[in-house]
């Protein structure tokens, strides 16, 4: 398998092979511009093309590189949060901002004292 090809033969390819196998699983095709009228042509173009398959999702994210400060994790959860509102089914983040998003001091705090409690319950 060396050179490049068709992207669009190529995806064809994949969801054939996942129907194939009745795999049913979730498929992601990224636009790749970064302008936004593009990536929403980009996104309908592919959505004509692959659009049979009921388990395809656009990638239509901000490029939110790292999460570094305190500001750019708080940026990057309102991106999500904003994709998630505006009807994403999937959002793409690194793992180590994924981490960041599900972790905060009081749920942590709630959590140790749930456990804290059970335990004197138990005794």
């Amino acid at each position: 398998m060396g050179g490049k090809g068709d992207f669009r033969a190529h995806i064809r390819r994949i969801i054939g092979l996942v129907e194939k196998y009745s795999y049913g699983i979730s498929l992601s095709v990224e636009v790749f511009s970064n302008r936004p009228e593009d990536m929403v042509v980009q996104a309908e173009e592919f959505a004509r093309q692959f659009g049979r398959y009921r388990n395809l999702n656009m990638k239509v994210l901000d490029r939110m590189g790292g999460a570094e400060t305190i500001e750019g994790s708080i940026r990057h959860i309102m991106d999500v949060n904003e994709a998630l509102q505006a009807g994403a089914d999937i959002v793409t983040v690194p793992p180590t901002f994924f981490r960041q998003m599900t972790q905060h001091p009081k749920t942590d705090e709630a959590v140790s004292q749930f456990l804290g409690d059970f335990q004197e319950w138990l005794s």
